[in-house]
């Protein structure tokens, strides 16, 4: 015979009698006469009814309603952003320079506490004019221009 080790933690190992030994519980199963199709399953399930996601049959299958919201549309406007400085007078040099280009603005603007000169072209509507706009300004020698919108 084997020599049996101590059990661990206080675990038992005195034999027990079969009859002592309880079944687990059998779980109540709802019993389905015919098989049911996919959308009247998970109407069946609870959480689903109670779930904010909506949804429709489509050849058998549930099928998430999509989900869109819609919101109004900012205005906005589109600029060529030459340069900014720190200086009026720089500033004022640069807007001078491209005024052959388009409308030219100088817009003072607080940037962490410092104020700068940013010097701009437009504004404008569509996208591919502020390309081209944007591509004259890079020829006269700005190369960190760039678009923005406002």
């Amino acid at each position: 015979a084997v020599p049996l080790k101590p059990a661990p933690n206080g675990l038992s190992l005195d034999p027990i009698e079969a009859s002592a030994i309880q079944a687990p519980a059998t779980p109540t199963a709802v019993a389905e006469t015919a098989p049911m199709d996919e959308m009247a399953f998970l109407n069946k399930l609870e959480f689903l009814q109670e779930s904010t996601v909506k949804g429709h049959e489509d050849r058998g299958r549930f099928v998430p309603d999509p989900v869109v919201s819609q919101s109004a549309v900012q205005p906005s406007t589109i600029y060529v952003q030459a340069g900014a400085f720190s200086s009026y007078n720089n500033a004022e040099k640069l807007a001078t320079e491209l005024s052959g280009i388009g409308v030219v603005n100088i817009n003072a603007v607080d940037v962490e506490g410092q104020k700068l000169y940013r010097v701009r072209i437009g504004p404008m509507q569509e996208v591919e004019k502020a390309d081209i706009i944007l591509a004259e300004v890079v020829k006269q020698g700005q190369n960190n221009a760039r678009i923005v919108v406002d």
